[in-house]
């Protein structure tokens, strides 16, 4: 997907390289979870309005390999020909309302596994074939994509009530974070998260034992009888772990995924390679909840491939490695860099690549549903701007600066009174240390329905962004921050993430105001040192990152851009909100003249010294290993850190 701040995926990486004819273009279409129908559905649609088109590139299977309530099918001429009749006489498919919603942190009891299905091998071949067999007729090149991911990813991650799952490979500390309707489960999962595996174990057989509502749930009963299974482990008793696991594997509602991919970690323990090999393999093949291409996928590949030598250039990626990977199909920037090198070389026997110019990439987003007859934009299918006037957004500021109460703080009721979208930027731009108070977030509120859309991120980036370019090129602080590639953006670079038509971005700096801007100083350095506390207290998080992949990849996306980078395994995203406020208050600080430079410089320091512990220790993660002296490190670094920090604010409160 070509958005966001890093340039590093394989479109941009070939778009960049001066070996372009003068002003071609990169047309790019993908997004997450778009399927081989998706992109037939576009290419069958749309493809007659590029006449000069020149070569296509096919990157598809992982998403196809995904589990679905939406069947995307085969997109034959007939069905293509019916939408399309449909929607001249004025008839637009609604969005679609899935059954299986997918809840954070939050026990589904309604999550059914049995309404989701992979899209059928066969239905993968069918729609590219579709394009393929369009291009030979025109004589266009297909570049065909042999996908490779990441095996050693965790297994059934992205569906369901996965968080309720032991994984022995990790020691991921989520009771705090997690509810249940049942406090007996929550009371045995602390217990196994706190290293105390006999309570554990005793707690999740009281649970099966004794009878109660929940128990007679369908999965309920299969994840304690897991989890009880997870505990033995942690005690010693493999074979009695392991008897248990191959009972839940004849269980038709099981999470099957989930049970092999312990069970091979259980074998590997017990030095069993073979029979863990087996088993991991077999937990990958019927994982469906992430985007990891399977055999059967790879299989049609292959056959296309050969059937069509005259037309298809196959780019294989098995030559890449789980290292290559730290999500679950998306490769690192030196790996996208070879890809490009397959990439161009297939392309450099054609006629393309014959120029001496940079590309541009031009985005043509629609959205998951094309395949289904939806035709509507990326920005209206995902709300992006909310349906919401300038007007409407200005009266709801005013209900929330009528009721800030004693303390300057903004009460539940205000925010019942206002319109949803205008609640969720208020909590949303809350996190950041500049906007934490809801004087500041007052002070520059939201103005165009861009700002309240589903993306409230959009509206930090707007009224930072003339503080950040100020601060980049002026600000004390920005030579620390600089100490660590890509920490601060300024304010040019963040604006790059905004939708085109953003509503304009203003470059100018507001005018400063001695008195408000020095308490806003002193604010911003308050949350500052506040949140990095908070962020060293969590310790490492590589595990919980894995883990929840599902809830921050799309959102990270849109910032970083479509590639694995190592800070995936910590929560790069509120360390550059930090380095952004200090940067704020360091501008700030210079132009009052508030006397705050020294304790920002010395935060900015912390701050840097924090991200390379991250760096340092996530590179040396290694997947599939056991990590427990790396993790151990790695904690007692940041509690170092955390002392430090602790240790600086005592000693200039004293001074």
């Amino acid at each position: 997907m070509t958005i966001g701040l890093e340039r590093r995926s394989y479109p941009y990486v070939l778009a960049d390289r001066l070996l372009w004819p003068r002003e071609t273009k990169i047309l790019n279409t993908s997004q997450p979870g778009i399927t081989a129908a998706d992109a037939a559905a576009f290419f069958l649609r749309f493809g007659k309005e590029y006449p000069d088109l020149k070569a296509v590139i096919i990157y598809l299977g992982n998403c196809d390999a995904n589990a679905n309530e939406l069947r995307k099918g085969r997109m034959t001429p007939l069905r293509l020909a019916g939408q399309m009749m449909r929607e001249a006489f004025g008839f637009r498919p609604p969005k679609a309302v899935l059954c299986n919603k997918l809840m954070r942190l939050e026990w589904n009891e309604s999550y059914n596994i049995s309404f989701e299905r992979v899209e059928k091998p066969e239905d993968f071949e069918y729609n590219l074939i579709r394009v393929i067999n369009v291009c030979r007729s025109r004589s266009i090149p297909v570049v065909l994509v042999r996908p490779r991911v990441n095996h050693s990813f965790p297994a059934g991650v992205g569906k369901g009530n996965f968080v309720y799952y032991h994984y022995l490979p990790f020691s991921s500390r989520f009771t705090s974070s997690l509810s249940h309707p049942d406090q007996r489960f929550l009371n045995a999962f602390a217990a196994y998260e706190q290293g105390r595996f006999e309570q554990s174990s005793r707690l999740y057989k009281e649970i099966l034992i004794a009878a109660c509502a929940s128990v007679e749930r369908t999965e309920y009963p299969l994840i304690v009888v897991h989890n009880y299974a997870t505990a033995c482990v942690r005690q010693g008793r493999n074979d009695e772990a392991l008897a248990l696991f191959d009972l839940l594997l004849k269980e038709p509602a099981v999470r099957r995924e989930i049970v092999l991919f312990n069970k091979a970690f259980v074998l590997k323990c017990m030095g069993e390679d073979v029979g863990s090999k087996t088993c991991f393999s077999e937990a990958y093949e019927v994982d469906s909840s992430m985007y990891r291409v399977k055999d059967a996928y790879l299989d049609a590949i292959d056959r296309l491939a050969a059937a069509n030598q005259n037309t298809v250039r196959l780019v294989d990626m098995s030559i890449f490695c789980d290292d290559d990977f730290v999500d679950h199909c998306h490769l690192m920037p030196v790996a996208q860099e070879k890809l490009a090198d397959m990439i161009e070389n297939a392309l450099s026997r054609t006629t393309v690549m014959n120029g001496t110019m940079a590309a541009q990439i031009e985005q043509h987003l629609f959205n998951l549903e094309l395949a289904l007859g939806n035709t509507a934009s990326f920005f209206d299918y995902y709300r992006v701007y909310a349906p919401l006037t300038a007007e409407q957004i200005r009266r709801d500021i005013d209900v929330l600066r009528l009721d800030i109460g004693e303390g300057d703080v903004l009460s539940d009721r205000a925010l019942s009174l206002v319109s949803e979208p205008v609640a969720k930027t208020v909590e949303y731009a809350r996190r950041h240390p500049c906007f934490t108070d809801i004087r500041d977030f007052l002070r520059f509120p939201p103005e165009i329905p861009l700002d309240v859309g589903r993306f409230p991120e959009y509206f930090l980036i707007r009224r930072l962004v003339p503080y950040l370019e100020a601060a980049s090129y002026e600000a004390p602080v920005a030579a620390v921050l600089s100490e660590v590639p890509g920490l601060l953006h300024s304010g040019r670079e963040l604006s790059m993430i905004l939708p085109f038509v953003a509503g304009g971005v203003k470059m100018e700096v507001p005018l400063v105001d001695n008195i408000v801007d020095k308490q806003w100083v002193s604010r911003i350095i308050f949350h500052v040192r506040l949140s990095l506390s908070g962020h060293l207290e969590k310790g490492s998080r590589i595990h919980e990152r894995l883990e929840t992949t599902i809830f921050w990849y799309f959102r990270e996306v849109l910032r970083w851009g479509s590639h694995s980078r190592v800070s995936m395994r910590y929560e790069r995203m509120a360390l550059e909100f930090m380095a952004e406020a200090l940067a704020v208050a360091s501008w700030l600080d210079l132009k009052t003249s508030a006397g705050r430079n020294e304790e920002i410089l010395e935060l900015a320091k912390v701050l840097v010294q924090v991200v390379q512990i991250h760096e340092k220790y996530c590179l040396q993660f290694k997947q599939g290993e056991d990590n427990v002296n790396l993790i151990a490190a790695y904690g007692m670094a940041l509690e170092d850190e955390a002392m430090a920090l602790q240790g600086a604010q005592v000693s200039r409160i004293k001074s």
